[in-house]
């Protein structure tokens, strides 16, 4: 009995023993999570966010919106779009929302928005630059209410923030069957002069003090023409389909878009989802499709570029040749409201990206490499390797040579590279193409899937520059590329390729932009979007500055050139045969 009670309290004493090491051991790890915690979260206190007693949306009438919190909080507010603190009003009462439009323009009164409004420098210059005509609205344009809200504990411990878009008095129905997007962000993100992303800002000042004005008044450096991840600012995002219905509330980051576009208004978005804003890195709503979830996290608010009176190029690219063999942009037409006022007509476009390419052909994105303008777009070095090693092939062989052809082959996707040239060839594209603006993609392993075989093939893009208009009629697109592109110039010394080409663009031609079919698309586009644009025009031209007529002048330009061009094209084969 005594060896047994010895042995007992033997095990006791371990056991003691061993609780009070996992006690230290829990308290030595809650330790250093709640200081992980104050780390991340300042005091390491959670303060809840305030809650607003109706959500972002439409509303016939006026309304009382009421902001609740829990005890032992404070709730600021602001109604400007600006980050809300202490220094906000404070919430002691519902808050009165009627129908904002009443209320005096703001942020779409500044002018400091782009070079284009620095009508007399652009007059000192002597050159064929010509004023945009840009104006402030002269009228009171369509507003929405944008409420934000914070709480604040009694030790000054923050909330996160709330925020809201409330349309009052204004009926979806009236942006004649858009969607509707808020993007919400603190004015100083947009405006303010040092670090706004959408004005003119001290980077003009800074070029004024030191350049010549010899460049075009839109390659002027200002703010918004600054680019990288310092030049993304936090924002809210809220979209609503064209019914009204919310679809989708976002935190993340906006930056400007675009080339030379950058200097023209409206001027174009990028969207990012990134986890640093609300934990997630996708903009979870099926956008562009119905039967399939669709996450990008890019997202692009298009306004037109050099399109911006007609927005037809990429539109009309979208629905007359997307069943051809490379790989064109998703579309949705929007209206855009900032911190509360109407910003004109956009697109909401999906970022071409491995995501993109991974829900559009079904290619595992880590596995997709992607090069843009000859650089590395997406993937590792050893893509870029292939990249260049197909067009040292192509470029640096006789490609009359059958095995070189077939070689080539091998490397790019045939019939993609066909369609992809022949549809611009017929548009007439130059410019800033084939040497720019051009995309190509391919897997980097290959799997058993239709587009998983390791070819490269093309994405079409940005087709707004030069092309389509009735002076490109007889312009001979084919000589200019075999002259500007070494890549389709060796290609084209193939016989078998020529034929090939000539076949393709003939069917093309047929298939896509046949001159009876487009003019009753264009015809359709003309009268649809003519209400659409007519507000985007008065927005940023002034209601007096209507631009009807040069519209309908560009859609019949349009007309005359997709009534006529093929039979140029035709005779560029015809002549060959001769």
């Amino acid at each position: 009995m005594n060896k047994n009670k010895k042995r007992k309290a033997g095990y006791a004493a371990l056991l003691m023993v061993s609780l009070l090491v996992f006690s230290v051991l829990f308290f030595v790890i809650d330790g250093v999570n709640s200081r992980r915690a104050s780390s991340e979260n300042g005091a390491g206190i959670t303060v809840s966010a305030p809650e607003f007693s109706k959500k972002s949306g439409f509303y016939t009438k006026p309304f009382y919106l009421r902001i609740s919190v829990k005890q032992g909080t404070k709730v600021y507010y602001t109604l400007d779009g600006s980050d809300p603190d202490e220094n906000a009003t404070e919430y002691t009462e519902p808050v009165y929302l009627e129908n904002a439009t009443a209320h005096e323009n703001n942020y779409s009164m500044r002018t400091d928005v782009s070079t284009g409004f620095y009508t007399d420098l652009i007059e000192q210059r002597q050159t064929i630059d010509k004023d945009p005509q840009y104006a402030a609205p002269d009228y009171l344009i369509d507003k929405c209410n944008v409420v934000r809200a914070v709480a604040v504990d009694a030790s000054g411990n923050k909330s996160a923030v709330t925020t809201a878009s409330y349309f009052v008095g204004i009926s979806p129905g009236q942006y004649h069957n858009c969607n509707i997007i808020s993007v919400v962000s603190d004015p100083a993100n947009f405006f303010d002069e040092k670090t706004g992303i959408y004005v003119t800002g001290t980077t003009f000042d800074h070029f004024l003090k030191n350049a010549k004005l010899t460049s075009h008044w839109r390659m002027w450096n200002a703010n918004y023409s600054n680019k990288g991840k310092e030049w993304e600012r936090q924002a809210h995002f809220e979209f609503f389909n064209a019914n009204g219905k919310l679809l989708l509330t976002k935190d993340g980051g906006i930056r400007i878009q675009g080339g030379i576009s950058r200097a023209m208004l409206p001027r174009s978005f990028n969207l990012y989802a990134r986890e640093q804003y609300d934990g997630s890195e996708t903009f979870a709503y099926e956008f562009f499709t119905e039967d399939k979830a669709f996450f990008p996290h890019i997202m692009t608010l298009a306004s037109g570029g050099n399109q911006t009176i007609t927005q037809f190029n990429d539109i009309m690219m979208r629905d007359r040749v997307g069943g051809l063999a490379f790989t064109v942009m998703d579309f949705e037409p929007y209206v855009l409201f900032v911190d509360g006022e109407y910003w004109g007509f956009y697109r909401l476009a999906s970022k071409f990206d491995e995501y993109f390419i991974e829900y559009k052909h079904h290619v595992d994105k880590e596995n997709i490499a992607i090069i843009k303008n000859g650089g590395l777009e997406c993937g590792t070095s050893s893509s870029l390797n292939h990249y260049q090693q197909m067009r040292s092939f192509i470029t640096d062989n006789d490609m009359r040579d059958s095995a070189n052809y077939a070689k080539a082959c091998e490397y790019i996707d045939i019939d993609s590279f066909l369609d992809y040239y022949a549809t611009q060839i017929y548009i007439a594209r130059q410019n800033d193409w084939p040497t720019a603006n051009f995309a190509l993609w391919r897997s980097v392993e290959k799997q058993d899937a239709p587009y998983a075989d390791g070819k490269w093939r093309w994405i079409l893009f940005d087709s707004n520059s030069t092309s389509m208009s009735a002076d490109l009629i007889d312009h001979n697109t084919l000589a200019f590329v075999i002259e500007n592109d070494e890549l389709f110039a060796s290609l084209w010394e193939n016989e078998e390729f020529q034929k090939a080409f000539e076949a393709r663009i003939l069917k093309i031609a047929d298939q896509c932009f046949d001159a009876t079919e487009m003019d009753e698309y264009i015809d359709s586009y003309q009268a649809e979007m003519l209400p659409i644009l007519s507000e985007s025009w008065k927005r940023f031209y002034g209601k007096d500055n209507n631009k009807e007529n040069e519209y309908n002048e560009l859609m019949n330009s349009y007309k005359a050139f997709f009534d006529n061009r093929k039979a140029v094209i035709e005779s560029w084969f015809e002549a060959r045969e001769n």
